[in-house]
């Protein structure tokens, strides 16, 4: 995988109170805005991936208590 030297923007297809959703990665965050807008929210990478990790864990938990109230 290629390391990121610089910032890379793109436009997503979400879209958030009828507007696309525009990502700018850099090194060590990613910061989100609608399109048009100038207000964004920058977020440090390992917060993304510390809030990934605590959702799967809550999908799993929720899916172990379905499994184990069907018995």
């Amino acid at each position: 995988m290629t390391r990121l030297t610089r910032s890379v923007r793109r436009e997503t297809s979400a879209v958030v109170q009828g507007r696309e959703l525009m990502v700018e990665l850099s090194r060590y965050s990613i910061t989100i805005r609608q399109k048009g807008r100038r207000e964004g929210y920058t977020v440090p990478l390992e917060a993304a991936y510390m809030l990934g990790a605590r959702l799967k864990r809550r999908e799993l938990d929720a899916a172990k208590k379905v499994k184990r109230g069907s018995k």
